[in-house]
C-alpha cells in the first residue's frame, strides 16, 4: 500500500471531521526551488537553538535555500541586533531577509517534490512527518541533540520509530543511540550509518587562551576564585537539586568559603540568585544570558566547574569550561562519553556514579588540582582541549562539505524508500500525528 495515500488521506479525513486545517499542508510544484524546511520550537539563542542557527547558516553558505518555521510564532523573528552579537553567525546570515525565511505556518506551503523537512526536537516531529509524507522522499531530516525520552517518552519513542535521516549533534550521542538501537540504528549498524550524519561539536572562533588573558579575566574579582555550575532548575537530567546539595556540602565542609570564592552559574533562565545554600548562608549567582564575547570572559574567570547530564546527549558546557581553563567535574553515562570527555584534557574529571558522595569526592579532587595550577598551565590545558574541536560550524567535521554532500544525496533520493516501507504506519498512529499537529496549532501556530 502506498503510504503517501494513507498519509494524505488521513489528513483529509481529519479536516472533514473536525473542520480544521492541519499544520503545514503542502502544495507541490516542480517550479519551486528545492529547500530545507526547518521546524524549530522558537527563534531562540540557547545552546540547542544556536546549533540550529549555525546549521541553517552553513546550509545557506553551501548554496541551499532554507525556510525556518517556528512552532511558537509569538517569539517572532529575532532582532538583527541580537544576531549581530553572534559575529560568526551574522556573517553567514547577512542575507537573512531574502534567503532565510521565517514562516510560522502559512498554508499551503509551496514545496518542490525533493524538499526535505527537518525536525529539531520530538515535539516538532509530527508536523514534519505530516508535511514530508506529501513529498517524493518519505524520509524527513531529524536533528537529534539528545535522547529526548526524558522530555516526552511516548512522543520521542514514536518519533524515533519512523523512517528518517538523522543528524547527530556529537559522537557521544550517536554512540548512545547506536548502543540502545534507537531510531536509524534500530535496523542495524549499516542502515544507521547510511541514514545518519554525526557532527563534531564546534567552537566559535575565539582568541587563543594565554596566561595574560586568564589574568585579565580574573582581575575584576579582586583575587576571589570562582566555582561555576551548569544549573537548569527545569531540567532534571542536569540534576539541579543535586548541584545545590553538592554546593551546600562544600560550604559545610569548608572546602569553599564565601570569603575566598564566588559561586556562579550558567543557565538559560537568568538572571537569578539562589540564596538557599548551606541553610541560607550563601548564594548561587546566575547572570542573564551572555553574548559570546561576555560568555568567553565569564568562562575564563572560572577556576572549577561542575556540569552534569544524565541523558544520552553530552553536557556541552563541559567543553566550554575546559577550553577556557577551568578544572571540570562531570558525569559519564557510557564508556563513549567517558572517553570523549577525558580525552580532552587532564583537567576534565568524570564519574559514572551520580550521587552526592561521589560528586563531592571528585569536586574535592578538582579543587586540589585547581590549586596546583599556574595560569600558564591552565592556558596550556585549555588549548589542548580546544584542539579536539573545529573553530567553525561550517568546518568539514561539523556542518561542512561531507555533511552537505550527504544531504544532497538524500535530497536526490539516492537513499530511497523500499517497495515495502521498513516502518509500517497504521491509520490510528497517523491520526494521532495529525491530531497532535492540530493541537500545536492551537498553541501558537498561525
Amino acid at each position: 500500500m502506498d503510504l503517501r495515500i494513507l498519509n494524505v488521506g488521513t489528513l483529509l479525513l481529519f479536516i472533514l471531521f473536525t473542520g480544521a486545517i492541519i499544520c503545514y499542508d503542502v502544495k507541490v510544484s516542480e517550479n519551486e526551488p528545492t529547500r530545507i524546511n526547518i521546524v524549530s520550537p522558537s527563534a531562540g539563542f540557547t545552546g540547542g537553538g544556536v546549533t540550529i542557527w549555525y546549521l541553517a547558516a552553513c546550509l545557506i553558505k553551501a548554496g541551499f535555500q532554507v525556510r525556518y518555521f517556528m512552532q511558537n510564532s509569538a517569539t517572532g523573528r529575532p532582532a538583527n541586533s541580537t544576531i549581530l552579537r553572534y559575529e560568526s553567525l551574522s556573517d553567514e546570515l547577512h542575507n537573512i531577509g531574502s534567503i532565510l525565511e521565517f514562516d510560522s505556518g502559512e498554508r499551503p506551503v509551496p514545496c518542490n517534490p525533493h524538499d526535505l523537512w527537518m525536525a529539531t526536537w520530538c515535539k516538532s516531529w509530527d508536523a514534519v512527518f505530516a508535511a514530508q509524507s506529501q513529498l517524493k522522499n518519505f524520509r524527513p531530516l531529524y536533528l537529534i541533540q539528545d535522547d529526548e525520552r526524558w522530555l516526552n517518552k511516548e512522543q520521542a519513542t514514536r518519533s524515533y520509530s519512523f523512517d528518517h535521516y538523522t543528524i547527530f549533534n556529537g559522537p557521544p550521542l550517536k554512540d548512545w543511540v547506536s548502543f540502545h538501537k534507537l531510531g536509524v540504528f534500530s535496523k542495524g549498524i549499516k542502515h544507521g550509518e547510511g541514514h545518519s550524519y554525526t557532527a563534531t561539536a564546534a567552537l566559535a572562533a575565539r582568541v587563543p587562551v594565554t596566561a595574560a588573558l586568564l589574568a585579565a579575566r580574573r582581575k575584576p574579582y579582586n583575587g576571589k576564585k570562582r566555582l561555576a555550575v551548569y544549573y537548569r532548575s527545569h531540567a532534571e537530567r542536569n540534576k539541579p537539586s543535586m548541584i545545590l546539595e553538592v554546593l551546600s556540602q562544600l560550604l559545610f565542609r569548608r572546602v569553599v568559603s564565601i570569603q575566598k570564592w564566588n559561586i556562579v552559574g550558567v543557565s538559560d533562565h537568568g538572571p537569578i540568585a539562589i540564596c538557599t545554600l548551606a541553610n541560607g548562608t550563601a548564594c548561587l549567582q546566575i547572570p542573564a544570558m551572555l553574548a559570546p564575547k561576555e560568555y568567553d570572559d565569564f568562562l575564563g574567570s572560572c577556576d572549577v566547574a561542575i556540569s552534569l547530564c544524565t541523558s544520552g546527549g553530552a553536557s556541552w558546557p563541559v567543553i566550554d569550561f575546559a577550553t577556557h581553563g577551568a578544572v571540570v567535574v562531570t558525569n559519564a553515562v557510557s564508556r563513549a562519553h567517558k572517553q570523549f570527555f577525558e580525552s580532552m584534557a587532564s583537567t576534565v574529571l568524570t564519574t559514572s556514579n551520580v550521587t552526592v558522595a561521589a560528586l563531592l569526592a571528585l569536586v574535592e579532587k578538582a579543587f586540589v588540582i585547581s590549586n596546583s595550577l599556574t595560569l600558564e598551565q591552565r592556558a596550556a590545558a585549555a588549548n589542548e582541549a580546544s584542539t579536539h574541536f573545529p573553530t567553525s560550524f561550517c568546518a568539514d567535521e561539523c556542518f561542512g562539505k561531507t555533511f552537505t554532500e550527504k544531504l544532497r544525496a538524500w535530497m536526490n533520493g539516492i537513499v530511497l524508500k523500499t517497495a515495502k516501507m521498513q516502518f509500517q504506519v497504521d491509520a490510528y498512529t497517523q491520526f494521532k500525528i495529525v491530531s497532535s499537529c492540530f493541537n500545536y496549532g492551537n498553541q501558537g501556530w498561525s
